[in-house]
């Protein structure tokens, strides 16, 4: 069976939109179709994600939220295969929830508005600093401190608060999440093409008008 989507990327790391994209690419990849090299790309681009390189210490390329997996973790360098799978489960959960969760009323003053709540437990910890290159330049970082998993559930996260989130939607054929660009509907050509296929087939099932 031949994956449904190119394997997911990550280029460039200083955006949120890219950075979103990436994770959203990543909840929805075949993993056990991927080929070594395909592997080798996935871990260097995860540990882009949360803002490290592979030897697990902060990336200085870019300000903001980053993660700093803990002394026993590691970077995704090291991960097993399997750490990486249940990852994947994780991402996906939290980006279905993001898009297709429950709306519930929620009283804020003198006006209701509904919010849709998505509950991931993550253990770790915050730390506010700044960080000086050898160039004597510093930057200011936001990490978080924790195993793998948690890291990047706490940077999709802060990355889902953000205004770029509105890209991600919710594919009408399969329900899977993407991340939209353009006039994009479907997640894939594939869902496109059943979605037309049963149009037409809907379409030549109904009676002419002014057919006896």
């Amino acid at each position: 069976m031949k994956n449904k989507f190119a394997p997911a990327r990550l280029q460039k790391s200083e955006t949120v939109d890219e950075r979103i994209e990436f994770a959203v690419k990543f909840s929805h990849e075949r993993l056990e179709l991927l080929r070594r090299g395909d592997w080798l790309n996935l871990r260097e681009d995860l540990n882009r994600l949360i803002g490290i390189d592979d030897n697990g210490a902060p990336m200085a390329s870019f300000a903001g939220f980053h993660a700093l997996p803990d002394k026993k973790t590691g970077s995704f360098t090291q991960a097993e295969d399997s750490e990486i799978f249940a990852l994947q489960k994780d991402v996906r959960s939290l980006l279905e929830g993001f898009v297709g969760g429950h709306w519930i009323p929620l009283n804020d003053g003198d006006r209701t508005v509904k919010w849709r709540p998505i509950e991931t437990p993550i253990a770790g910890r915050l730390v506010v600093t700044r960080i000086m290159d050898d160039d004597g330049k510093n930057f200011p970082f936001v990490i978080f401190i924790g195993a793998l998993r948690d890291s990047v559930l706490m940077i999709l996260s802060s990355l889902l608060a953000t205004n770029a989130s509105g890209a991600i939607d919710r594919c009408p054929e399969c329900q899977t999440p993407f991340y939209r660009t353009g006039k994009r509907v479907f997640c894939a050509p594939d869902c496109m093409n059943r979605a037309m296929v049963r149009r037409k087939r809907a379409g030549k099932s109904k009676p002419r008008k002014g057919a006896k």
